[in-house]
């Protein structure tokens, strides 16, 4: 079984490669960005509702995020 990678993890590597901020990702997906921050800590999962944002970033990333 592999092991248990927290959606942060993968969240902060997402943003380094594409040299993204934890608000500008929450401003482009509508969500406050002390969620992201709190996820992006360790401090939160994720959420359905943080992953169903769409507006800026396509279905691929959503379900990336989401199963992360």
């Amino acid at each position: 079984m592999a092991p248990v990678v927290h959606p942060g993890r993968l969240l902060k590597r997402e943003l380094a490669a594409r040299k993204l901020s934890a608000v500008r990702l929450s401003l482009d997906i509508g969500v406050p960005s002390g969620r992201i921050t709190d996820i992006l800590n360790f401090r939160r999962a994720n959420t359905a509702d943080t992953a169903a944002h769409p507006q800026r970033i396509s279905r691929e990333e959503v379900r990336e995020i989401s199963n992360g």
